[in-house]
């Protein structure tokens, strides 16, 4: 469908390329003639409209980056130049410094799975597990609720005496319900975390954890039934705090994190902040079954921010070729990421 685009050229781009321009734009800046066309093109298809709403929804979700000095110079920008400006909203990116930083808002956001039964009390482990990109959610009968990452493995035992939670592997975000007759306990190694009342998440990758709590308060230990059991200090950890450990290392690093940031994934999205590529790239490919490798050193040097989906790895390749001269091949094994330089 044809559209009338901001500057009144007749853009055959996608509804969603359109809506960018108009969104960037900002219906506080239009002028007479603008606002005419916004509504002769907002009211002229169905599709216009769904795409407008779904993008605006995506800039409200994402809260500070409407506020951010890239997203008001790329605005500017728009408003003072002829350009075909929707690439920045839809890919936005821009080179500062040695660094490449891009935001990429998506239209829609994965929700995590349904809840599932409660789990009721029981002496023997039961198992859980998520898949690659699926996020589950496990209601427990005591009124905590387990919120499972990617690739995640978890062991539950509820007793009367205790709640006791054995992280195998992966990421889980624990609600725990207040029973002081009862203790709430997560092993991960050979530490173990005692929480009252409490909000936290433990990640497990190989040997290497860490605890982050988000409300309440709780105590990481050692565990002394741990096949690597070590002698350690009881650690207490404040809101916004994350101790980081090696199992059967007694070392552990406590540092401040950002609540919001860290705990979208629960939310089916992850958000990177002047990360390098790599690391970005090594985040994604937890959810995708399509993994990304980067096969040009000169990508070393990126560094990206911005807020994507878990699961859409297509839109994060898009977000990267659409701004930056970073080229793509596909292969048996998954997406290749090189650096080249655009033609001019």
């Amino acid at each position: 469908m044809s559209g009338c685009a901001p500057d009144g050229r007749i853009d055959r781009a996608s509804p969603m390329n359109e809506a960018a321009e108009w969104l960037i734009l900002g219906e506080e800046n239009f002028d007479a003639g603008q606002r005419n066309a916004f509504e002769q093109w907002v009211n002229a298809d169905a599709a216009n409209r769904t795409a407008y709403e779904e993008l605006a929804a995506s800039w409200e979700t994402l809260g500070e980056a409407g506020d951010d000095p890239r997203i008001q110079h790329w605005r500017r920008e728009a408003l003072t130049s002829g350009r075909h400006r929707a690439r920045w909203l839809v890919g936005a990116g821009t080179a500062i410094a040695a660094s490449i930083s891009l935001f990429y808002i998506a239209p829609a956001f994965q929700q995590p799975s349904p809840q599932s039964q409660p789990v009721a009390m029981h002496p023997i482990p039961l198992s859980f597990a998520t898949a690659q990109g699926e996020i589950r959610t496990i209601a427990l009968a005591d009124g905590s609720r387990m919120i499972l990452d990617t690739n995640t493995h978890v062991d539950v035992i509820l007793e009367a005496g205790q709640r006791r939670i054995f992280l195998k592997s992966g990421q889980a975000l624990f609600e725990v319900a207040h029973d002081r007759n009862r203790p709430f306990l997560v092993n991960a190694g050979d530490r173990e975390v005692l929480a009252v009342g409490t909000e936290f998440s433990v990640h497990r990758e190989k040997d290497n954890v860490a605890v982050a709590l988000i409300d309440g308060r709780v105590e990481v230990r050692g565990h002394a039934d741990a096949p690597t059991a070590i002698n350690v200090s009881a650690v207490q950890l404040s809101p916004g705090e994350r101790l980081q450990f090696v199992i059967a290392d007694s070392a552990s690093v406590i540092t401040s994190v950002d609540i919001k940031s860290m705990t979208r994934w629960r939310e089916g999205r992850v958000r990177f902040d002047d990360t390098p590529l790599a690391e970005a790239v090594a985040e994604m490919n937890r959810y995708s079954a399509v993994p990304l490798e980067i096969a040009d050193r000169r990508l070393d040097s990126l560094r990206i921010s911005g807020v994507f989906r878990t699961t859409s790895t297509e839109s994060f390749v898009t977000a990267l070729t659409m701004s930056f001269p970073v080229s793509t091949r596909r292969n048996e094994n998954g997406i290749e990421l090189s650096l080249e330089p655009r033609p001019n």
